[in-house]
């Protein structure tokens, strides 16, 4: 019963309307994720209970690769755009994303977090290019 109700949301003009307001609005979830995460993730990690022990310097460049990488995702985002279209570039970026979050999720050391975390920060460039080229477009 529950599951016919569903189908049948789904397949209403609401349901579609919903569905699509989700679906253009997560990837700027995503990079407010990205973004804010070091706020979150440098605390826990200087503790001394942490499995991942860093230092300040270790701390700052875990804030900046996020952010450092943001330009060479946004140039990839417009070469990717002209080859595969707009809207397969944004369906596109949620690989590099998922590949820097499972790298951070299962890092245990620091090398993995910087990677990671470079990583994620590439397909937030290339994630809030090709949204605004997607916008933009005629």
């Amino acid at each position: 019963m529950f599951i016919k109700r569903l189908w049948n949301f789904k397949h209403s003009d609401i349901g579609r309307s919903i569905a699509a307001t989700v679906a253009a609005h997560g990837n700027s979830i995503s990079v407010g994720l990205c973004q804010g995460y070091s706020a979150v993730l440098i605390p826990q990690l200087m503790t001394s209970t942490s499995t991942i022990q860093i230092t300040e310097e270790e701390s700052s460049w875990i804030a900046s690769l996020g952010v450092i990488s943001n330009p060479l995702g946004a140039l990839s985002a417009g070469i990717l755009m002209e080859i595969f279209g707009r809207k397969a570039t944004v369906k596109m970026t949620s690989l590099p994303y998922l590949v820097g979050w499972i790298l951070i999720a299962l890092s245990d050391n620091i090398v993995k977090m910087y990677v990671g975390r470079f990583i994620s920060g590439l397909a937030v460039g290339e994630i809030f290019f090709s949204d605004f080229g997607l916008f933009c477009s005629k």
